[in-house]
């Protein structure tokens, strides 16, 4: 969240959700000011209810980007395609449709993140971009988790980069690059 005031981005956070309610970001984001929701799965006979009220409280705060980050919960395949081209998702790894953890390959020098599309469920989409970190060093996986979801939020806000009804990506021409 702070990252993505500091780069200076058109995205205006307006909501954080989680299905949990001790976790970190909803402290973060009430201390600066964005409305939070908790909406606990376990209170809902079926899935599909889960998810409704998740569209209602999207709908509510008139939310047109989603960003998914540490949601634990599989979303069905009919809530991306309600929201396509509007849902970001951030994996822990260089590698998201091989389903690898944050552990790194063996003898690999190199980890990092990955921002990409949602279509289908939790199948990973169109990469829109991957921040990587050599160092071992405490924080550098979440400082490049912040990194990625500062700039692919900018990206797709800003129109630099689009999800086509063909589920390609497409590049905008100009500088969409953040310092």
């Amino acid at each position: 969240m702070d990252t993505i005031r500091q780069l200076g981005s058109c995205v205006r956070l307006s909501l954080v959700i989680s299905n949990k309610s001790a976790v970190e970001e909803l402290k973060k984001a009430a201390g600066m000011g964005i409305p939070t929701r908790v909406i606990d799965h376990t209170m809902f006979g079926c899935h599909s209810e889960f998810e409704r009220v998740i569209c209602k409280v999207l709908e509510e705060f008139s939310i047109d980007l989603i960003c998914i980050a540490g949601f634990g919960r599989i979303l069905s395949e009919r809530f991306p395609m309600r929201w396509r081209g509007k849902i970001l998702k951030l994996y822990s790894s260089l590698f998201p449709s091989m389903k690898m953890d944050k552990s790194p390959i063996t003898g690999s020098k190199v980890r990092g993140c990955t921002m990409c599309f949602l279509l289908d469920g939790n199948i990973p989409g169109p990469t829109i971009l991957q921040e990587t970190f050599t160092a071992e060093s405490e924080g550098a996986m979440e400082d490049a988790e912040e990194r990625a979801v500062a700039k692919a939020l900018h990206l797709v806000a800003s129109g630099g980069v689009t999800l086509g009804p063909d589920g390609c990506m497409s590049w905008i021409s100009g500088d969409w690059t953040h310092k």
